[in-house]
């Protein structure tokens, strides 16, 4: 299973709703592969933020599989979280990558790199040191841990 996040800056695609967003970015996706299907795209809030989710099932590359596309608006940005898996594994994975798709939170930083803190104490080095090296100005994690639920990966935690 694989997840990946992709932001785009609301003051870089100006006059896009959520909902335009979702539908340009699955279309994206589906352009890439054959025999495609999508479930309707349902509402849903993460972090706070509303949200729409739905499955796209194709082949891609020979392979068969599953996306569960999800875009949420945070106020300034819409972020774009695919999650995907072989087509032969949905059935077991499924659960999983939207628990931890449910799980999404982005950090906002200020024009220096720097988290901004309400307590008015500094920021850790390391997240100015991954500012510095050309991320993105928010920052996204998962919190769930594959761990957790794959005795068989959990050595490799």
């Amino acid at each position: 299973m694989y997840l990946i996040v992709i932001t785009d800056a609301k003051a870089d695609v100006p006059d896009l709703t959520l909902e335009k967003h979702h539908d340009m970015t699955r279309d994206r996706t589906w352009q890439k592969m054959k025999n495609t299907s999508a479930t309707e795209p349902i509402p849903l809030t993460i972090d706070g933020h509303p949200a729409l989710q739905d499955e796209l099932t194709g082949t891609e590359k020979g392979t068969n599989v599953v996306f569960l596309h999800t875009t949420v608006d945070d106020g300034d940005h819409f972020q774009q979280i695919l999650a995907w898996t072989l087509k032969r594994r949905w059935q077991k994975q499924n659960e999983l990558l939207r628990e931890i798709t449910r799980t999404f939170h982005s950090e906002k930083w200020n024009h220096l790199g720097l988290r901004a803190h309400s307590n008015g104490t500094s920021p850790e080095p390391q997240h100015f040191a991954a500012q510095s090296a050309g991320f993105s100005s928010c920052i996204y994690t998962v919190t769930q841990s594959l761990c957790s639920h794959d005795e068989k990966h959990h050595s490799l935690c």
